[in-house]
């Protein structure tokens, strides 16, 4: 399912615009994305939790040319699934 497809699918589940459900995805997208950039955890309590990482500088391999190189740390977004979420996952068998 793509972003207008789920926008759509929210509008209709809602009874609601598909421009009103846009615009509440797109402030919503904003306002997690201004949040991470922040440092800030988004803990959806049983859904999701979202937030970055410090990682570290590790070795890795060049794949054209098998020699060891760096891959440089830094800060990564992660997104843990939850209970309600895992849940979901194990009904479908995934």
């Amino acid at each position: 399912m793509n972003r207008q497809e789920f926008i759509r699918k929210y509008a209709e589940k809602t009874n609601t615009k598909v421009c009103l459900t846009e615009e509440f995805i797109n402030n919503l997208e904003n306002l997690v994305i201004e949040l991470v950039k922040s440092g800030e955890t988004i803990n959806f309590h049983g859904f999701c939790e979202i937030g970055t990482r410090e990682v570290k500088d590790r070795i890795g391999t060049n794949p054209k040319n098998s020699q060891p190189m760096t891959i440089k740390g830094g800060k990564r977004v992660y997104i843990k699934p939850c209970s309600r979420l895992k849940a979901a996952a194990k009904e479908q068998g995934i």
